[in-house]
């Protein structure tokens, strides 16, 4: 299973297809609880603690969204 866990994410960084998907209409403060099928998670592959074709039950809070910083200005 998943432990809770607390930190910023990177939309990028994410590789569970189910929680980017998620992320992409969430609003600041929302609260959901996700059930991600084995196809939007992932899939045949076992991970350490969830074993193949495996359906994840989540609960995701969205904090804030932090837009990313500004690229350096070309000279």
């Amino acid at each position: 299973f998943l432990q809770p866990t607390d930190g910023i994410f990177v939309l990028k960084d994410v590789r569970i297809e189910g929680l980017r998907q998620a992320l992409r209409v969430m609003k600041p403060g929302g609260t959901w609880e996700l059930v991600i099928p084995p196809a939007l998670a992932f899939g045949a592959t076992a991970q350490p603690n969830i074993g193949p074709n495996s359906t994840l039950i989540v609960e995701l809070t969205l904090h804030e969204i932090n837009p990313p910083p500004a690229a350096p200005a070309q000279p």
